[in-house]
């Protein structure tokens, strides 16, 4: 199984969108109903800010499966939500023997990956950089 990045880009209207709580609940169904939806959350530069985009990471055999997921999400309105879609790799032999619960590893992994990001945007207008 391929891992993938989804990075949405919102323009300013998708405002209206996250309101909209009908259209919310829905989101959140829909993401929840994919297994291979493994991680989802939007994106901020600073705290308290709109939120300017968003992320997933998705467990699919192919591409197409991924944007079949983009297209198909409640959020999603193309003159509103860009996305792009970025192949991260596939499990291989050597990861599946020695990590037998390849899915808690790698899971974790993406975990670790988004909430590293997370902490970097709270930060960012608070510091200079991260080293």
């Amino acid at each position: 199984m391929t891992h993938w990045t989804v990075t949405f880009q919102d323009t300013s209207e998708m405002i209206k969108i996250r309101a909209d709580k009908a259209r919310r609940d829905a989101h959140i169904a829909y993401v929840r109903g994919r297994p291979g939806l493994q991680i989802g959350g939007t994106l901020a530069l600073c705290p308290q800010q709109d939120f300017p985009g968003a992320i997933w990471t998705v467990e699919a055999e192919t591409r197409a499966e991924v944007e079949k997921l983009v297209v198909k999400d409640p959020y999603y309105i193309p003159s509103l939500r860009r996305y792009s879609i970025h192949n991260q790799g596939q499990t291989s032999v050597i990861q599946t023997d020695l990590a037998p619960d390849w899915e808690f590893v790698s899971t974790s992994r993406y975990l670790y990956t988004f909430l590293c990001n997370k902490l970097n945007t709270d930060l960012h207008g608070k510091t200079i950089g991260i080293e």
